[in-house]
């Protein structure tokens, strides 16, 4: 069976772009990687690809964003590991370049997460890290007298919760961030199915 019309175009511009790439021709590459993802915008390649050639313009945050969704692409896909990996890199690398430390940093804490040992990312990390945007503790209000009066009781704040997680045939990296919840009062529960937090 063929390939439909529209897939072997992307795939020809794709290549086209690649010769231009290795050619020097970077606006050149950058227009056909740019109709490469017209014709097929699910393609993370080409995203990663075109971000690489955007940062040899020197167009900084168009190269982050498009590494970005090269990573978002092939996040699930673990067929795609290296890809992702290399998606997060550069996304790291070029957003701390913008001074997005707290992008920069999401995006390397992921990447250590696959490649622990890989030198480049623990130095980025070493630099960005001191620079993200600490997460600050609301502080409590001193009840008023008129408060302390009052009869209805006092609802205590509720927890803010969002969780972020990867996947390979190896191992499942599960991140849970909790805000207003001392770490001693958290519990974590694992079964062979779930995982409850509470």
């Amino acid at each position: 069976m063929s390939k439909p019309a529209n897939e072997t175009a992307d795939i020809a511009l794709f290549q086209q772009g690649n010769e231009a790439y290795f050619d020097d021709e970077y606006e050149q590459a950058e227009s056909l990687y740019t109709q490469a993802i017209a014709a097929n915008h699910t393609n993370s390649e080409y995203y990663l690809r075109r971000a690489q050639v955007r940062s040899k313009l020197g167009n900084l945050e168009s190269a982050a964003s498009d590494a970005q969704k090269a990573a978002t692409l092939c996040a699930d896909k673990s067929s795609l590991l290296r890809r992702y990996f290399k998606a997060l890199h550069l996304h790291g690398k070029w957003a701390a370049e913008l001074k997005n430390y707290d992008e920069a940093a999401e995006s390397l804490r992921k990447a250590a997460v696959i490649n622990p040992s890989h030198e480049d990312i623990k130095k980025l990390l070493d630099t960005v890290e001191p620079l993200t945007t600490p997460v600050v503790s609301e502080p409590v209000a001193e009840k008023s007298e008129e408060a302390a009066g009052s009869s209805q009781p006092a609802v205590p704040a509720r927890p803010k919760v969002r969780h972020e997680w990867y996947q390979n045939d190896e191992f499942v990296v599960l991140e849970i961030f909790i805000k207003r919840v001392q770490k001693d009062a958290a519990s974590v529960e694992f079964t062979e199915k779930s995982v409850s937090v509470s």
